[in-house]
């Protein structure tokens, strides 16, 4: 990542982990400087509303007596959808990430917090069903759960045609 390319960005809003009140500092690149719209560069831990890729504006505001960039809001979608895995014992670690491995090789974007948390973005062009299937086995096993605070559109219509089909 070419640091020059990129800003951080603070997202202030409540975390549907904690129920708190919190600011998280995320990565994004310029995509118009003079229109201050930046894309999202990380996966947000606390389940904020954007995901990677997502095209957002931000705005220079004073935080605790500095400037900083702050999230304002959402000009364009990807499409993509984020998933945050809990691992409950972290001997189930090492399967896990094995497993979830298997969903990067498809181009899903695995981000290892601790050994007991993994964010996930989902690309728009992967099917949502082979992901959710693959967790729901391993939640079936007790070696995971798992919160899918943004699922996009097209991963909504994948999860209800595959409804329709059963």
């Amino acid at each position: 990542m070419e640091q020059e390319n990129f800003r951080e960005i603070l997202f202030q809003y409540e975390s549907n982990i904690t129920n708190e009140e919190i600011t998280e500092a995320l990565w994004a690149e310029i995509v118009n400087a003079e229109e201050n719209q930046y894309m999202l560069y990380s996966i947000p831990l606390h389940g904020f509303m954007i995901a990677p890729g997502d095209i957002f504006v931000a705005v220079e505001e004073e935080v605790e007596g500095e400037t900083f960039l702050v999230f304002d809001h959402v000009t364009n979608y990807s499409g993509k959808s984020v998933i945050q895995v809990i691992i409950p014992e972290e001997e189930h670690t090492a399967e896990v990430e094995e497993k979830l491995n298997d969903l990067a090789s498809e181009g899903c974007h695995l981000d290892k917090i601790n050994e007991n948390i993994i964010l996930m973005a989902v690309p728009f062009e992967v099917d949502f069903n082979a992901v959710k299937s693959l967790l729901d086995g391993l939640a079936a096993t007790e070696v995971l759960d798992y919160a899918e605070p943004i699922i996009s559109d097209k991963h909504q219509e994948d999860i209800a045609d595959a409804e329709m089909k059963n």
